[in-house]
């Protein structure tokens, strides 16, 4: 596993809990760091674990967290927390390296489909920035966007009023679309629709039913998408495409 300022996650979460008088907390991200840093990645779990169930939410401490599994052989685990620290980093190479080399360990080998490209520049589009990030990006286009339409309007001056107008427009139009990707990506941010298998080994039945047929057995680890959800179980898609329904507890969404 590649090495990385694992403690950024200092400097980041110990602003937080500064700021919050969380002196516990502190502490406890210390305690987590110093058993980090000595090997004793089961103490770190407990450590980064409770900080994550007080709400604490980074994309170092998700990563912390992540090797902390995967020292402990944790597999699944491991998984869901890169997962995690992707959608909030997504341009993170040592988080994406780290997802890969524990995706590697695997017991099952399903070959992903091809990602249609224009939907794979709308996703890493999205999560290029944040919600607020986006937000912000489009209201100060809006703003522009409409002091450009009031140079339209009030200059005399022809090819300044042509300059407005066209500033006004593109801008007002960008405003929309960053609008549309702050709304998706703040949907992203409350359910990905996608989980991680926690389970050693389960069955992807045809249908929400432990009697219906049995498509195929994945195992912990697996990363999939989910379709829809009847009772207890959801309908999932594999990463070949391949779908099948599995049980609520099976899984964790990322």
């Amino acid at each position: 596993m590649r090495k990385r300022r694992l403690l950024a996650i200092s400097i980041i979460l110990l602003l937080s809990i500064t700021a919050r008088a969380a002196t516990p907390s502190a502490q406890q991200l210390q305690r987590a760091n110093k058993a980090y840093q000595a090997g004793d990645f089961a103490e770190a779990l407990t450590q980064y674990e409770a900080l994550v169930e007080e709400g604490y939410r980074s994309e170092a401490l998700y990563y912390n967290l992540a090797n902390s599994y995967y020292r402990t052989n944790k597999i699944g685990k491991a998984i869901l927390f890169y997962e995690r620290a992707l959608m909030l980093d997504p341009n993170d190479s040592d988080i994406r390296h780290n997802l890969q080399v524990a995706q590697s360990h695997l017991q099952d080998e399903i070959e992903a489909l091809p990602t249609f490209f224009l939907t794979k520049w709308i996703n890493n589009l999205t999560l290029e920035f944040a919600t607020n990030t986006w937000t912000i990006l489009a209201l100060i286009s809006l703003w522009v966007g409409i002091a450009g339409l009031a140079v339209w309007i009030l200059s005399k001056v022809r090819r300044t009023k042509k300059i407005g107008f066209t500033a006004g427009v593109i801008l007002i139009s960008l405003s929309f679309i960053a609008f549309a990707i702050a709304n998706y990506r703040s949907q992203l941010d409350q359910d990905s629709r996608r989980a991680v298998v926690m389970q050693p080994k389960v069955a992807l039945h045809s249908a929400p039913d432990t009697q219906s047929t049995v498509v195929i057995e994945v195992h912990e680890g697996i990363t999939v998408s989910l379709l829809d959800k009847i009772g207890e179980w959801y309908k999932v898609s594999l990463p070949n495409g391949e779908e099948g329904w599995l049980p609520q507890n099976s899984f964790e969404r990322i």
